[in-house]
């Protein structure tokens, strides 16, 4: 949903501009990279733009859009120019605090700086809308109770299930057993056609 509302967005930007950006897309895991080369195409279609993907220690190619992980521009922040990308979109933003991660981000000065996160809240209480602008840049936060509210989630179903474990079969556990013996000593598979 992220990945596909931002090349939505970065869609009607260049529709709204005559010249033609340069976008740096971040994220720490080449599965999302590659997932989000996929949106981006799928909203901008194949032909029209040049798009690359730049980790495992490759360097970002000269394209319209450039897909990379946070450890290969860390690793190679010596050659790259703070003017090289005219937008930049951070995936799981609440990363960018973190030391290499921020450095990352703050090396480049795009005209446009997106972070997207489904995980606003950071255990160390540090703010990682302030390092995208703050409140005025803010487009929103909605947390699952808004979304429970505006029924843009089904509220969930809870059902209990109660095994018929006794401490035996807990304290065999200390023994030693393999993961089947576990399975067989606690799992009750009639539990598991019952769900």
């Amino acid at each position: 949903g992220k990945t596909y509302t931002v090349a939505h967005l970065i869609k009607r930007l260049i529709q709204q501009n005559s010249r033609r950006p340069r976008v740096l897309f971040l994220a720490h895991q080449v599965e999302i990279l590659l997932q989000s080369v996929t949106a981006f195409k799928n909203v901008l279609g194949i032909g029209n733009y040049s798009f690359s993907a730049c980790f495992g220690g490759t360097h970002p190619e000269e394209t319209d859009f450039v897909f990379a992980s946070f450890d290969t521009l860390y690793s190679k922040l010596d050659e790259l120019s703070a003017g090289a990308f005219d937008y930049v979109i951070v995936d799981e933003a609440h990363h960018t605090l973190a030391k290499t991660y921020s450095a990352v981000v703050s090396l480049f000065q795009p005209q446009l700086l997106i972070g997207l996160t489904a995980t606003p809240y950071r255990t160390d209480n540090r703010d990682v809308v302030s390092f995208f602008g703050g409140a005025d840049g803010h487009i929103g936060k909605f947390d699952l109770v808004w979304a429970l509210k505006n029924k843009k989630l089904a509220f969930p179903k809870y059902l209990v299930l109660l095994d018929d474990l006794d401490q035996d079969k807990i304290d065999q556990l200390e023994s030693g057993l393999s993961l089947s013996d576990i399975d067989k000593l606690l799992f009750l598979h009639k539990k598991d056609h019952e769900i």
